[in-house]
């Protein structure tokens, strides 16, 4: 599956970028049958720290196999669609809010694992859990 990470230049894209602002939302993941794939649209004022825990955490949610929102045309269906491959070994779950709470654990270990580097003993357990 194709995955595309969007940075929005927010003095081009103000409205979509203070809409996330107003939702809470600092990156949106959704699934675009237009692409064939996942698409991740975060605004480029984040700082570098936030930016990439961000992709992480919206990264995490594509290898746990939780349900995108699907958007047609450049619109939102308000349909929810499994991905077709996942890379988590266990079912993903249904509940929204674990849903979120497992992207989060994803993020975090994503970001020390990439900090410690392939080579570092600790990476590699901080690896299991995923």
């Amino acid at each position: 599956m194709q995955i595309t990470i969007c940075v929005l230049p927010e003095d081009h894209y103000p409205e979509l970028t203070h809409k996330m602002a107003r939702a809470g939302k600092v990156a949106e993941l959704s699934y675009s049958e237009d692409f064939m794939g996942a698409v991740i649209l975060m605004p480029s004022s984040l700082p570098a720290i936030v930016r990439t825990l961000s992709v992480y955490h919206e990264l995490g949610h594509v290898a746990a196999g939780h349900p995108l929102e699907v958007w047609e045309g450049g619109r939102r269906t308000n349909r929810l669609e499994h991905v077709p491959r996942r890379l988590a070994r266990r079912p993903p779950v249904e509940d929204r809010g674990l849903c979120e709470q497992e992207a989060d654990l994803r993020a975090v270990y994503s970001l020390l694992a990439g900090s410690l580097g392939s080579k570092n003993h600790y990476a590699e357990k901080i690896y299991d859990p995923l």
